[in-house]
């Protein structure tokens, strides 16, 4: 249900963690998350890994003050967000 999912995450906060039951320090890909308006996202940083990299080059966004706005499809009310939108968004980087 991604569309429930990003709808529900222009109102509310949600974060994302790894699974506690894991037993190595890998990562997931956080950007599936914040592009669907997850607001925090853990990650392991003692992971010099590909998801790690590009935690670190998001946040050099901004003047490296660690804050990244929502796009404007997830903050207005008069826009509309879809996961499926294949059109360039503000804000929001493409995994693929």
């Amino acid at each position: 249900y991604p569309e429930e999912f990003s709808n529900h995450n222009i109102r509310q906060i949600t974060r994302v963690y790894p699974k506690g039951s894991r037993v190595d320090s890998s990562n997931y890909m956080p950007l599936i998350f914040w592009n669907c308006g997850c607001q925090m996202s853990a990650i392991n940083l003692q992971t010099p890994d590909l998801p790690n990299q590009i935690n670190f080059a998001l946040f050099e966004m901004n003047a490296k003050c660690g804050y990244i706005a929502k796009p404007a499809c997830m903050s207005e009310p008069n826009l509309s967000f879809s996961p499926f939108e294949l059109d360039r968004i503000e804000n929001v980087v493409s995994f693929f």
